[in-house]
């Protein structure tokens, strides 16, 4: 495996030398062809797999209205485009104070929508 996280596969010049697709497979002088693969590459096929399901489609085109949606929140009605200060501990600690507050509105949102639906 190279530093990159890719796995290198050599074939056996021995076994590829009398090959009649050799010429085909590789140009290779010391007839051996290499193959490289991710680590991650079988877990990348599945995922490209499950993109055609439609469940999976559906589920899909919901994050533009749900996930993106929340950055968008963040970064327009919570000033998140920049921070105010310099330096990780205080920029986390805005961060964290924003996120907090903006976990207390959704809390208190969805208790008055649980209110309105008992009435």
């Amino acid at each position: 495996m190279d530093r990159d996280g890719y796995k290198l596969y050599f074939s056996n010049p021995n076994k590829c030398k009398n090959c009649p697709l050799l010429k085909k497979c590789t140009k290779s002088e010391n007839h051996t062809k290499i193959i490289t693969r991710h680590i991650w590459q079988e877990n990348l096929d599945i995922v490209d797999d499950l993109r055609f399901i439609d469940t999976i489609k559906n589920i899909y085109s919901m994050i533009s209205q749900t996930i993106e949606r929340r950055f968008a929140d963040t970064k327009e009605q919570h000033g998140m485009r920049w921070t105010k200060y310099t330096g990780i501990q205080k920029v986390t600690m805005e961060t964290t104070l924003i996120f907090a507050c903006m976990n207390l509105k959704k809390l208190i949102f969805r208790r008055k929508i649980d209110k309105l639906k008992m009435i």
